[in-house]
């Protein structure tokens, strides 16, 4: 399908951070996107604004599929190094382990929300390894303080996403509960 309606990360640097039901309207459609790849076995692993494509009619495509991996397959590496963009990167891909999942898409989803709210990526350095580094071991700073009209629940929702802990993502994070959480903004 050619979609010529450009991305998301020109729509970002075109007209700057979008409204927060804007943004709930694109979680619900990038959840749905996430959800269907991940009921077929593929972990995306490249999550951000620049892969979600717009049609005419405003509807989100996923694209660009260079990193994906199947769930049951062995994780991708390149002479040891973690692939990914470095803005987006979970914990567990920047570390590599445990192998990417769903969480390492949801932990993606996070820094996207979170820069369609705010114009920025929740964590960024002067160099790759400093960003690399505050997605390790900083806490996100809060939606809020760039969007003090941003629902609570949305904040709560982007900060779930964001956790550290792999453990406590894999109880408090799908996308089906994501979405849910979303459509009842």
């Amino acid at each position: 399908e050619l979609v010529e309606n450009g991305t998301l990360k020109s729509l970002l640097i075109k007209n700057g951070p979008l409204s927060w039901e804007q943004v709930v309207d694109y979680g619900v459609q990038m959840c749905a996107a996430l959800s269907y790849a991940h009921q077929r076995g593929i972990v995306h692993r490249d999550i951000k604004p620049g892969n979600f494509l717009m049609t005419n009619n405003g509807r989100l495509k996923l694209s660009d599929f260079g990193l994906i991996s199947l769930i049951t397959a062995s994780s991708i590496t390149a002479d040891g190094k973690t692939l990914g963009t470095f803005r987006y990167m979970s914990p567990e891909q920047i570390r590599g382990q445990p192998e990417p999942s769903a969480q390492t898409d949801l932990y993606a989803l996070g820094c996207v929300l979170f820069e369609l709210l705010t114009g920025t990526t929740p964590f960024f350095g002067a160099t790759p390894a400093e960003t690399l580094h505050k997605h390790l071991n900083e806490k996100p700073p809060r939606v809020s303080e760039s969007v003090p009209d941003c629902p609570a629940e949305l904040e709560k929702l982007v900060d779930s996403l964001l956790e550290k802990n792999i453990e406590h993502k894999n109880h408090r994070n799908s996308y089906q509960s994501t979405c849910s959480r979303m459509t009842k903004m």
